[in-house]
């Protein structure tokens, strides 16, 4: 049996990521914060001999088909 690993994440967009946090941090700052831990977790991930996939939530297919990691 081979190993798998799912990552589920917000699509990182902009006032819609981190928002508990918007009272000590910005929206920019906050979409920034998930940016940083989501491409984190998926370069780690990346050194697993796992296979793994990816699952954005709030996300339209157009942004599926646009999504690039920073």
């Amino acid at each position: 049996m081979t190993a798998k690993l799912i990552v589920f994440s917000r699509y990182p967009r902009l006032g819609r990521v981190k928002t508990r946090l918007l009272k000590v941090l910005t929206a920019e700052e906050c979409l920034n914060l998930h940016w940083a831990m989501l491409t984190d977790t998926l370069d780690r991930i990346a050194l697993l001999q796992w296979d793994s996939h990816l699952f954005l939530g709030d996300c339209s297919i157009e942004e599926l088909s646009q999504f690039q990691r920073k």
